[in-house]
């Protein structure tokens, strides 16, 4: 037997049809918006218990990790070669960092271009839609793209009753 992928007979055949699909289709989204809604207090409602039930640890944490931080910067001499000390739990110590901060990139570029830094930028091409759209619209034949134009169906639910379902989940 067939199996079937869709059935023409439950098409929408009138304009009244329609405006009835419609006003139903609306219910089931402010119903799933309703849920949501709710769903996302429950969750905002999980983490901040979450975050009361966890902050004592990560205060201690917070202490131990300055403790330990003041310990390496108090001693430096141990922690020369090896700039880490390892234990079964991990490591700690010390690690060099570096961090380029750019104050003003135009007078950087400036300055490498001008030395032949060429590995310290590159430049990028890009393409200009609006541009692309302006000339195959003229007419013009461009290898690589195409525009696509043409109607599409739409459909947009009031605000307001998206805004009363999450508001019903609040109470």
């Amino acid at each position: 037997m067939p199996t079937r992928i869709k059935d023409y007979r439950n098409d929408i055949r009138t304009l009244e049809q329609a405006r009835t699909h419609f006003d139903d289709m609306v219910v089931k989204i402010l119903d799933m918006e309703y849920r949501n809604a709710r769903f996302e207090k429950r969750v905002a409602a999980m983490k901040q218990q979450h975050e009361s039930n966890t902050a004592a640890v990560r205060a201690e944490i917070e202490l131990a990790e300055t403790q330990l931080c003041d310990f390496i910067t108090t001693h430096p001499e141990l922690f020369q070669k090896p700039r880490t000390i390892k234990t079964n739990s991990g490591e700690f110590g010390k690690r060099h960092v570096e961090e380029l901060k750019i104050t003003d990139e135009t007078e950087c570029l400036k300055t490498c271009k001008r030395r032949g830094y060429v590995e310290c930028f590159k430049e990028v091409t890009s393409l200009i839609k609006k541009a692309l759209k302006r000339h195959l619209k003229a007419g013009d034949k461009i290898t690589g793209c195409t525009l696509k134009e043409g109607d599409t169906a739409t459909y947009k639910v009031a605000s307001t009753l998206l805004e009363d379902s999450r508001r019903r989940a609040e109470t």
